[in-house]
């Protein structure tokens, strides 16, 4: 034995040296195996070994008689090339570094000396790809650690193993390295395309390092957006404000660092430009103060104010106010600014301002004119200059010096009657108005008694406006001749000496006054009649200049205008009137107003349209008219910005022509167009963040967007941009053109068997359109040709390296990938069950899984996959691991509320298996990316706050918490929702709020960061009492607090005392004043207003008494002696007491000298009785209050007398009532003489003389202290001490209303002063409150104070109310006059809730009723949508009603209403009201979760716009088009017919998956079957139909053989095999493999197979299909050849031998086939002796047992049916019972029929099915003929003779049919075949697949088993059973 190669052995051997006889054969065995059989000794080659493998060859020689082998020689055969080397594995462990790992070769072949590793990575753009390769190790390892590698990249690594005869490759295996963070990314280029847009523009990174994300764009800080495009357009900007970008470009492996680039919006427009304020208003200057607007948007480059009444331009540069001099006195000035920036100028409001009145001016000299000689009539004009509203004139006459006033009121003549004839009288005239007057120079004036008199006033009759008719007559004196008339019309001339007695002076002013008077005039002069005054009518005013128009924006003008020059008469309004420019028809009235208006805005105008104005000004008389001014609109942004259009010749794969139609308006000139591009996302099912691409002038209409992805959805949209702003219009979508595909994925190796692969591969990553085709090529053939990213490759040879290249086509073209060395190794693992998911919390899944169960090799790695469900590209391997026997992994690179799939590769040497996905949705978590929010203040107490959804919701957003701090309260939560906005309402005025959202998901919530803002300034609250301080007697301190709540910055304190209407404003910073020059010990009401931008707030009053002073001057005291020695001092106290008289103190002078005496405050007498007598005696009164003493007064002498009477006693005193006292007195003590007269002084007046001792004084004053003294007279008096006694009480009098002030806040402060006369001690105050008109009174005060703020609640704005004081004394008490307040009115409250009617799903009407309090006129309603003003409307009625339009389903919306009066507006409370609602939107198709051979799981997300309450969802499938096919299975037809949606499932709401299952192989869903799904979702509205979803192929599954479709055809001597309807393949087809008596003797790839004849004898045949899931086989059938005596032509017998199907391969027969003639002999006449007795017992199991006609005929024997008939030996079993198995009884009707059959049914299943065979006939019951028909089936007995040609059998000549079951093979039975009219035996065919076979008997391999075919009940069919017999 001599190895010549590593597969072959040199065997030599000699004949054996003892024979022992005839050696007929040697034998070589290898290894104890026969090899060869050879007849000669000599040599032989051995081959097919293996290499260096050793080897026992021995040779056999053997003889007839046996054999003899030699001794065994060991050889071992030669070393040659390893093989079955599998590729290597490759982990990559980083962006620059993998770990290559291998195995040893599975046939060394030899020593394996060691291993070359070969890496190559991709250089440059070749096609095919051209590589760098280098060696990387060479060694016995199995391991090599590559590092510095490039990120991102493929690269690729064979091993070869060598030996001591050579290697063998392994082909590469390619991994990507991993991403890393992108280098070379520059800071991006940021342009300014607008006020309010700027460009972000960038390049891609010079080196990407990977897969590049969406890049990620910041705005200050702040992520703004993510896309995939360079460019991004940032709009909604603010004008002339500096933002900062930075774009990050980012991969798997991170993000760039951020460099941030700023640019600055362009300027536009100011807006927010104030009023301009006027201060120091006087008679003829004043001064315009004016601000910086609120958003200048640009740099002011000038303000601009203009006097509006003539448009004049006062000033125009850089300031903030104006001083203006030289103005008229009363006269109105209008002032508008406006502030320009390099854009242009924004004009604001105009302000109205009315100069004060100065003394009037030009007042001319009067004139006078003769009456008679004793009269004269004066006459005189308004003064040139009025400067105001003259309200009178006085006329004077001088009087020697003095002049004297004849006339004093409003008139221009007076008629001064009785002077003195021929004197000379001079005159003047003062005008005087509200600032002052002015004198008339003095006219002289002379009488003269012979000039005419009595010259009545002339008679004026008004003709028209311009004219009047004057009459008079002749003078009753003419005192001579007289020479004639003159008439003076307004002093002027119009008449001259004329004789007439009437004129019409002409041309005269329209509605002015005239005066007319006539002269007469004789030879001595001329004498006037009385002057007469009277006035035109009025004439249409003249002389109306045109208005002033001045565009404000877009949409408003302001007109405005002056009074007429002449305005005729009396303008009772001024009208505006409107026409577009060219178009005289469209003149409107836009506005009528008063008088004394002169401006007026018009709104809700077009933009940038020409308009023509004009002013009619109205009187009595008419309309005057004004010239028409014209003016233009500014720009506004562009309306009616169509969608552009895409003609489909300029659509291609990377670029798009658009074109598009100007605005329909254009609003202005438009500028510039600005093409943008957004691109779908199939994820959100939405297009993302729009792109810049393309900007072109105004007037280009077309531009082209490149840099697009082929095959892409797009939407193209274009924005209009002028200088008033930018409109974007609709989106136009559009698909770009496919292209060739491209960066091709690498194929996937899953090695199955030694001589086959699967090969996987991924979608390219740019498909650049469908994949329409993929081939595989395995060296230069075809393998695979299809849409499936997969296909199998068979018949390949064991380890054997095979180039295979993928090329992947679009409609567009072609692209091939990179070569692949594929190897065959061992067979790919199978049995992989899907992993075990268990959800670990919102970010980590624990994943596990079991070993394949048919490892099918050493499993070296276990991969673990994910994907996002429905988004195949997520797809990634998160574990690679080569530990296999760890098998659990924790994937915590996973985020919230996401839907997974997982699945698991499992990897021996050379291929990998992945098991089926499995789902899971990871729990939400709390949201991320929490952004920053929006506050807007919109008043002093609300501030409008917007955000937007978190950047990471991380699940379903449950609630937004938006939460405050501020005020003095830290996190007050204000808003708990789902909205995205909100209105914060109650804040405290001028106040910082600092505002953080709070995002929550169900597990958690995530804060944002604040965002301050301030609300606005209100009028302050809190305003208090001021501290009041007396500092003297004539000033007072006032001092005050800021207010408790000042809400906002307090510009002023206004100070206001009363009574004396002292008003005192001060700064905001001074907080103290001092009020002086007021009167002393006085009370006086102090109130503090404190005041902001926003308005101004009145405190409560305060209330001080000024100190006292010194005390005023006296009078001189009354004196009366009283005796020799003693004198009654009496005085009254000062008129100006200054305080609290505390003491008097009487100053007497005389010759001792000066005494002063003090008495009490209360005294007013005192009784000086230490005088001498007949002296005398000067008395003076000084008074003192509580600071020091006052003047004396003047003093009073008096000298007493010689007699007086002494120790006069004091009256005694009795008060009668409060007006009377009785006195009563005694004689005096020491009368000095005798008593003439008694005198009784009361307070110092005489009131009795007399002798009597008793008097009662009346009329005096209640409760008040009079002094009696009693004189006792003498020659002299002398007086008693005084004595004082009080009235009584009496009802207080003359007691005045109370003074009153009502405050917006409902309250009213009542004052009021006590009265004038007490009458007593006021011992209280009580104020009385009553509804104005009547009705009960409330006491609302009751004590001794002289004010009271009445704050009852129950107080109601805007009404009146009635105010009495009452005032009450010991005597009773008085009611004052009633008083009258208006309270003012506040803003409105208890506003109902809105009223919803027409509520749909888009829209309802809001009915908004008056509130409860409307406290005032409402005028105005507003309505809040989800806080935002939605509409207003004016109050025409008592009820409003809103439509609000425009909104989303079955959504809920908040709704507030609002009503207004003049003095603010209140809201009701909110209401909920949820739209109705409509058919839903946005279903996306279903996915299939998870798919197997017969299931489909069918997942789908709920409608992204439910709009409503989803009620199920219905779910569809459809088989599409093309099907899988089988490219292994030659001129296959392939027809597939798209069927039509079939119902699956109709499941409720809650229901998101179905599983689409069977459970057989004959209804749906199939193996290896293409599927589509569709999903509907309804609610009470509608429904959505989602699209299709994507192809989903079952898994393949064994096949199966279909029973009886097995079709054998032999004519002329050759047989045909047709097997195209014999299997469900359920699967790819590698091929079909015919099997003759066990032995194969044709493997193809075809259905149809055709040879010659077999030998004579009996033949088996069988055919099995092989896939690559399994194989099955047909039954074995059988055909008996054999010699006719009568023919040299064979004839042929078939049977079956097997009836039961297998889906295993069939094992062949081991009995052993006797080829001896003899034999065949014998086995032939026992096949004829065995037909002839199963005939015999055909026809005696046939005989009727019912009767003779049990069976009818049979009917089409046309084309043979196969059927298959089994004899049963059960028979026995089932005939004991009461059946009729060949008939049915004549009886039976189909109902009982029905019955019979189910009986049977039941029976049929306990008999061995292997035995037993039950068929079925179509039957008709036919009552007439008692017999039973069978139709479309043909029966054929075994001896080849038909019972009948003509169709139809008698019982006289057919056999006995009796238990015969009979079932024909094909399923295609149609009942719609029937007899031809033709009785020649011919047949109508059936339309089938089947060649007609005739004299042949064919059976099927499968077993049937019991069933029922399908009845009819219409036609009164079922079925017949017939059993136990072969047909």
């Amino acid at each position: 034995v001599t190895p010549i190669s590593g597969t072959s052995l040199s065997i030599t051997w000699t004949a054996p040296a003892q024979p022992n006889g005839f050696i007929v054969s040697y034998t070589v065995y290898i290894n104890n195996a026969a090899n060869q059989v050879l007849t000669a000794p000599g040599s032989t080659v051995v081959t097919g070994l293996q290499p260096y493998t050793q080897y026992s060859v021995r040779v056999g020689a053997c003889t007839q008689f046996g054999c003899t082998s030699s001794p065994a020689v060991l050889v071992t055969t030669l070393e040659s090339p390893p093989d079955g080397i599998a590729t290597p594995i490759v982990v990559v462990t980083g962006s620059t570094s993998v770990i290559v790992t291998w195995g040893p070769p599975q046939q060394p072949n030899g020593i394996i000396l060691g291993y070359r590793l070969l890496q190559r990575v991709e250089t440059g753009s070749c096609s095919p790809p051209c590589y760098a390769q280098t060696e990387v190790y060479n060694g016995l390892g199995t391991r090599y650690d590559a590092t510095g590698l490039l990120p991102f990249t493929i690269y690729g690594y064979e091993v070869i193993p060598y030996n001591g005869a050579g290697n063998v490759s392994s082909g590469f295996t390619s991994a990507r390295t991993w991403n890393a963070t992108p280098g070379g990314f520059g800071p991006p280029s940021v342009l300014p395309l607008s006020s309010s847009t700027i460009s972000i523009a960038w390049s891609l990174p010079a080196q990407p390092n990977g897969a590049l994300l969406p890049y990620l764009v910041y705005r200050n800080g702040t992520l703004l957006a993510n896309t995939t495009s360079l460019a991004y357009v940032d709009s909604r900007l603010s004008p002339y404000t500096t933002y900062a970008y930075s774009v990050l470009a980012c991969t798997g492996g991170g993000c760039t660092d951020p460099s941030s680039v700023a640019n600055t919006t362009l300027e536009s427009l100011p807006q927010g430009v104030p009023n301009p304020s006027i201060s120091n208003l006087l008679p003829t200057s004043l001064l315009v103060l004016w601000t910086s607007p609120a958003a200048p948007n640009g740099l002011v480059l000038s303000y601009v104010l203009t006097l509006t009444s003539n448009g004049t331009v006062l000033f125009d540069g850089i300031g903030f106010s104006l001083q203006l001099n030289g103005l008229l006195p009363f006269a109105n000035y209008s002032f508008s600014l406006s502030i320009c920036n390099s854009i242009g100028c924004t004009p604001g409001g105009v302000v109205w301002v009315q100069t004060p009145e100065a003394p009037p001016r030009g007042l001319d000299p009067p004139t006078a004119r003769n009456l008679s000689s004793t009269s004269l009539a004066v006459s005189w004009t308004a003064p040139s200059v009025p400067n105001g509203i003259v309200t009178g004139y006085t006329l004077q006459v001088l009087n020697g010096s003095t002049w004297s006033t004849l006339f004093q009121g409003y008139g221009f003549a007076y008629a001064v009657m009785g002077l003195v004839p021929y004197t000379t009288y001079y005159f003047k005239v003062t005008a005087t108005n509200g600032a002052g007057s002015v004198e008339s120079p003095v006219t002289a004036a002379h009488t003269s008694p012979d000039l005419p008199s009595g010259l009545a006033p002339p008679v004026v009759s008004p003709i028209s406006a311009t004219s009047f008719k004057v009459t008079w007559s002749q003078p009753a004196y003419p005192n001579g001749v007289v020479l004639g008339y003159n008439l003076y019309v307004n002093a002027i001339p119009a008449l001259s000496l004329a004789l007439a007695f009437q004129y019409t002076p002409t041309g005269l002013v329209p509605f002015t006054v005239y005066t007319l008077y006539v002269e007469v005039c004789n030879q001595v002069g001329c004498s006037s009649s009385v002057s007469v005054v009277t006035a035109t009518p009025q004439a249409p005013a003249q002389g109306l200049a045109p208005p002033l128009l001045v565009p404000l924006n877009a949409t408003a003008v302001m007109v405005m205008w002056s009074a007429p020059s002449q305005p005729n008469g009396v303008i009772t309004q001024y009208q505006i009137h409107r026409r577009l420019t060219g178009v005289v028809s469209s003149e409107t009235i836009q506005y009528v107003g008063g008088t004394m208006t002169f401006a007026f805005t018009n709104v809700g105008l077009q933009p940038y349209t020409s308009y023509q104005y004009r002013i009619v000004v109205v009187n009595g008389a008419g309309a005057g008219f004004s010239n028409w001014n014209v003016t233009r609109t500014s720009q506004s942004a562009p309306a009616g910005v169509s969608a552009p259009t895409v003609a489909d010749g300029n659509v291609f794969a990377r670029n798009v022509t658009a074109s598009w139609a100007p605005p329909t308006q254009p609003n202005g000139v438009v500028t510039a167009y600005l093409l943008y591009y957004r691109l779908f996302n199939p994820l959100t099912n939405d297009f993302g963040s729009s792109t810049l691409a393309a900007t072109v002038s105004g007037g280009i209409t077309t531009a082209t967007a490149i840099g697009l992805q082929p095959a892409t959805i797009y939407e193209l949209g274009v924005m209009a941009v002028n200088s008033g702003g930018q409109t974007q219009g609709d989106w136009t979508v559009v698909t770009t053109k496919q292209d060739a595909p491209e960066r091709l994925s690498s194929i996937t190796v899953q090695l199955q068997t030694a001589t086959s692969f699967t090969l996987t591969w991924f979608p390219p990553a740019a498909p650049n359109g469908v994949i329409s085709l993929y081939t595989v090529y395995i060296g230069d053939q075809v393998s695979y040709q299809g849409t499936a990213a997969t296909c199998f490759v068979q018949g390949l040879n064991p380890f054997t390296s095979y180039v295979a290249v993928l090329s992947a086509c679009t409609l567009a073209g072609c692209t091939n990938g990179t070569a692949q060395t594929l190897t065959t190794s061992e067979g790919q693992p199978a049995g992989l069950a899907p992993p075990g998911v268990v959800v670990a919390g919102p970010r980590a899944v624990t994943v596990t899984w079991l070993p394949p169960t048919q490892p099918n090799g050493i499993v070296v790695q276990y991969q673990v996959f994910r994907q996002v469900s429905g988004n195949p590209a997520t797809l990634t391997p998160v574990l690679t691991t080569s530990d296999t026997l760890t098998l659990l992994y924790v994937d915590t690179g996973v985020d919230p509320n996401t839907q997974y799939q997982y699945a698991i590769g499992a990897s021996n040497s050379a291929a990998q298996t992945i098991s089926s996905y499995v789902g899971v949705t990871t729990p939400e978590a709390p949201p991320q990316g929490v952004g920053a929010l929006t506050p807007v203040a919109l008043s002093s107490s609300q501030v409008r706050v917007t955000w937007a959804p978190p950047a990471q919701p991380n699940g379903v957003i449950v609630a937004y918490r938006l939460l405050r701090t501020g005020g003095g309260v830290a996190n007050v939560s204000v808003y708990t929702g789902l909205g995205l906005n909100v209105t914060d309402t109650g804040l405290i005025p001028y106040t910082s709020y600092t505002y953080a959202l709070q995002a929550c998901t169900f597990p958690g919530c995530s804060l944002g960061l604040g965002t301050s803002v301030v609300t606005h300034e209100a009028p302050p609250t809190g305003v208090r009492v001021p501290t009041l301080v007396s500092l003297s007697a004539t000033i007072i301190g006032i001092s005050w607090f800021p207010p408790d709540s000042p809400n906002g910055i307090v510009a002023q304190y206004v100070v206001s005392i009363q009574p004396v209407s002292i008003t005192i404003s001060t700064s905001s910073t001074k907080l103290a004043v001092n009020v002086t020059n007021l009167t002393p010990y006085t009370l006086f009401n102090v109130t503090l207003t404190a005041c902001t931008s926003a308005g101004c707030t009145t405190g409560d009053p305060g209330v001080i008494l000024t100190l006292e002073s010194l005390p005023g001057a006296m009078q001189p005291p009354r004196l009366t002696p009283v005796g020799p020695t003693s004198v009654s001092v009496a005085w009254n106290p000062p008129s100006i007491p200054n305080g609290v008289i505390v003491r008097y103190r009487v100053m007497r002078t005389g010759l001792d000298g000066t005494v002063a005496v003090d008495v009490g405050g209360a005294n007013l007498t005192y009784l000086d009785s230490s005088l001498l007598p007949t002296r005398t005696y000067t008395y003076s009164v000084q008074a003192f209050t509580g600071v020091g003493v006052g003047d004396f007064g003047p003093s009073q002498t008096v000298t007493t007398p010689s007699d007086t009477p002494q120790n006069v006693t004091a009256p005694s005193l009795l008060v009668l009532n409060s007006s009377a006292i009785s006195a009563q007195w005694t004689a005096s003590g020491t009368p000095n003489g005798i008593i003439r007269n008694y005198s009784l002084y009361v307070n110092g007046l005489d009131v009795f003389n007399g002798l009597g001792t008793a008097y009662t004084v009346t009329g005096l004053s209640p409760y008040t202290s009079y002094v009696f003294i009693l004189l006792a007279c003498t020659t002299t008096c002398g007086s008693s001490p005084a004595s004082s006694v009080l009235t009584s009480e009496a009802l207080p009098s003359r007691l005045s209303p109370p003074q009153l002030y009502g405050f917006s806040n409902a309250t009213v402060l009542v004052t009021w002063q006590p009265p004038a006369q007490p009458n007593g001690a006021i011992r209280s105050y009580a104020v009385l409150r009553s509804a104005f008109g009547g009705g009960p009174s409330v006491v609302v005060f009751l004590g001794l104070a002289l004010s009271f703020m009445d704050s009852d609640p129950s107080l109601v704005p805007a009404t009146r109310y009635e105010y009495q004081l009452v005032a009450t004394n010991g005597a009773g008490n008085v009611l004052s006059p009633l008083a009258v307040v208006l309270l003012p009115e506040a803003p409105p409250t208890l506003v109902p809730a809105p009223l919803f009617q027409n509520v749909t799903s888009t829209s309802f009407l809001v009915l908004a009723t008056p509130p409860g309090l409307p406290n005032g006129v409402v005028t105005l309603y507003r309505l809040y949508l989800n806080g935002l003003l939605w509409d207003s409307s004016s109050a025409v009625s008592s009820s409003v009603v809103f439509s609000v339009t425009s909104l989303g389903p079955y959504t809920s919306y908040s709704v507030q209403l609002e009503a207004c009066n003049s003095a603010g507006c209140g809201r009701g409370p909110v209401a909920s009201k949820t739209t109705g609602e409509a058919p839903p939107k946005g279903l996306a198709p279903p996915i299939a979760a998870h798919v197997s051979d017969r299931s489909i799981t069918v997942q789908w997300s709920p409608p992204t716009n439910a709009n409503g309450r989803i009620l199920s969802y219905t779910l569809w499938y459809t088989l599409s088009c093309p099907q899988p096919s089988q490219p292994n299975l030659q001129n296959l037809p392939l027809s597939c017919v798209p069927s039509s949606l079939t119902l699956l499932a109709v499941v409720p709401e809650t229901q998101l998956s179905y599983v689409f299952a069977s459970s057989n192989y004959t209804s749906h869903p199939l193996p290896y079957t293409r599927y589509q799904f569709q999903v509907r979702a309804a609610n009470s509205a509608g429904y959505v139909t989602s699209d299709l979803s994507s192809i989903n192929t079952t898994l393949t599954s064994a096949p199966l053989a279909l029973p009886g479709n097995f079709i054998i055809t032999i004519a002329s001597g050759v047989v045909s095999f047709d097997w195209s309807s014999t299997f469900q393949y359920n699967g790819p087809v590698d091929h079909f493999s015919l099997v003759r008596n066990s032995v194969e003797i044709a493997q193809l790839r075809a259905t149809h197979y055709t040879s010659v004849v077999e030998p004579i004898g009996l033949v088996d045949y069988v055919v099995t299909v092989v896939t690559d899931a399994g194989d099955a086989s047909t039954a074995v059938y059988q055909i008996l050849v054999s010699n006719s005596a009568t023919s040299s032509s064979p004839s042929y017998s078939t049977q079956t031998v097997s009836t039961s199907a297998t889906a295993t391969t069939v094992q062949p027969s081991t009995t052993t086939v006797y080829s001896q003639l003899a034999f065949i002999i014998g086995m032939v006449a026992l096949g004829v002796l065995l037909i002839t007795m199963v005939f015999i017992f055909i026809l005696c199991c046939l005989k009727p047992r019912g009767g003779p006609n049990s069976i009818g005929a049979f009917k089409n024997l046309g084309q043979l049916r196969p059927v298959s008939i089994e004899s049963s030996n059960h028979y026995s079993q089932f005939a004991n019972e009461d059946h009729s198995h060949g008939h049915m009884p004549d009886h039976m009707m189909p109902e009982q029929q029905d019955q019979e059959q189910a009986a049977k049914q039941k029976n049929m299943r306990d008999f061995d099915q292997e035995k037993t065979t039950v068929g079925f006939v179509q039957q008709n019951w036919s009552p007439e003929h008692g017999e039973w028909e069978l139709t479309d089936t043909a029966i054929e007995l075994r001896n080849s003779v038909l019972l009948s040609e003509t169709g139809s059998l008698g019982k006289e000549d057919m056999a006995e049919l009796q238990d015969t079951s009979i079932r024909p093979l094909s399923e295609q039975f149609s009942e719609s075949s029937e007899v031809s009219d033709s009785s020649a035996g011919k047949f109508k065919q059936f339309e089938d697949p089947f060649e007609p076979i005739k004299d042949t008997h064919i059976s099927t391999r499968h077993s049937l088993t019991p069933s029922t075919y399908s009845q009819e009940d219409s036609k009164n069919r079922q079925s017949l059973l017939f059993f136990d017999t072969r047909v």
